[in-house]
């Protein structure tokens, strides 16, 4: 049983390392009504990057903001300018544990006895034996302790209009054990535009599977 809860613990493992997601803390300040106007953008990234990278992303912001209603152009005079950042933090090490999942009850019992019994003939004895089965239950049985490096994965968007008024600005977060930006962008820029714009001031958490 020892063994088969160790086994199950392995497969946890990597279940946890094969099904990645990502928390992401979204903070919106903005002065926005809830569908946009039809007035035009133009994005300007803030990071030096592959420019195939970073199509990619600028794609993605621009996509929801079409989505919100407004329409991107690739001119100067455009109604707004968005801009956007992100980085990686220096990882930290974090002890948590991982739960081991095995049998607590059930199964097949066996049972074993001895009578005797009186007659004209005089005592007789035997023994019986037998084995009894109930539906065995499973449950958390231990757990292995694991530590991790982990690391925080932020993004900032911006929007100004023409006269350097600010529009909006979307602060997200989120803290995992993948270092690279790249694999973790796009579901923090998909969670950034969830219910966009959103309630101002206010903080809200996403999950999504990268």
């Amino acid at each position: 049983m020892k063994r088969a809860s160790f086994l199950l613990a392995i497969v946890v493992l990597a279940c946890f390392s094969g099904c990645a997601s990502a928390t992401t803390r979204v903070t919106r300040f903005h002065q926005l009504p809830p569908r946009g106007d039809g007035r035009t953008f133009v994005i300007a990234p803030l990071e030096n990057r592959s420019q195939i990278e970073m199509a990619g992303y600028t794609a993605r912001i621009a996509a929801y903001l079409e989505k919100y209603g407004w329409r991107q152009v690739q001119r100067a005079d455009a109604d707004c300018l968005i801009g956007y950042g992100f980085g990686v933090t220096d990882g930290k090490r974090g002890d948590s544990s991982v739960p081991i999942f095995g049998q607590t009850g059930g199964g097949a019992t066996y049972h074993s006895g001895s009578f005797n019994s009186y007659g004209p003939s005089g005592t007789n004895y035997g023994t019986v034996s037998g084995t009894s089965y109930t539906p065995p239950t499973f449950g958390v049985v231990g757990s292995i302790p694991v530590s991790r490096t982990l690391y925080t994965r932020w993004l900032i968007i911006m929007a100004k209009d023409k006269k350097s008024k600010e529009l909006f600005e979307m602060r997200c977060t989120s803290t995992g054990t993948v270092s690279e930006i790249s694999e973790v962008l796009p579901v923090m820029i998909d969670s950034a535009f969830a219910d966009f714009p959103g309630v101002s001031g206010k903080t809200k958490s996403y999950e999504r599977a990268f």
